[in-house]
């Protein structure tokens, strides 16, 4: 099975205090850390960039399997960003996260598509990881979606797309996959996790 992942990385950080995709955690921006997650798991990352498209570039660029898309619809939503990205996919299926996910990491991109080809899932579209309940990200979709969403309006939004999909709910108890960094707060409890990671 061929993967690709797709990264939203074209957001304003408004909520945040600086740029968030610049971020360090532990010598690593958040962009890296979320890029290396999916590194060895996928055949192609796809980064999808606007707002300061120009730093962007230069955190991916060490990265040989990261390709760059800019999202010139970036100021009118998230949707522009994820139908600019799915449009670059070639594989079989896809991963979709913000990239903002620091903590994703190899071993929960693994289970993710290890659950995803279990008998009861074989006919699904989509796979969402949950942790205790609440859905998360990456989610894996397969590729034959990419169509119906590229139609959809710019206004649309991904959670009303997925209403009317085939959709399965896997359980990953790994915390990383619902902590993006929105606030300083958040960034703070990224780096809490991340260092409890370590020990």
């Amino acid at each position: 099975m061929s993967v690709d992942a797709v990264i939203l990385a074209g957001g304003y950080s408004t909520r945040a205090d600086g740029f968030k995709m610049e971020f360090d955690i532990e010598g690593k921006t958040i962009l890296q850390r979320c890029i290396e997650g999916f590194y060895d798991s996928c055949r192609k990352i796809i980064v999808v960039t606007g707002f300061k498209y120009e730093k962007i570039e230069k955190l991916v660029k060490d990265y040989e399997k990261v390709v760059t898309v800019y999202n010139d619809n970036y100021p009118k939503g998230m949707f522009t960003s994820i139908k600019k990205g799915i449009s670059q996919v070639e594989s079989e299926k896809f991963f979709l996260t913000p990239g903002d996910y620091p903590l994703i990491n190899k071993k929960v991109i693994e289970e993710i598509l290890t659950k995803s080809i279990k008998e009861e899932n074989k006919n699904k579209e989509v796979i969402i990881p949950s942790f205790y309940g609440k859905g998360g990200h990456p989610i894996l979709a397969d590729s034959s979606i990419v169509q119906d969403i590229l139609v959809k309006s710019d206004d649309y939004n991904l959670r009303e797309f997925l209403k009317n999909r085939k959709v399965a709910y896997e359980i990953i108890e790994d915390k990383s996959i619902i902590l993006d960094v929105d606030t300083a707060q958040d960034y703070n409890e990224a780096l809490s996790e991340f260092n409890k990671k370590l020990i």
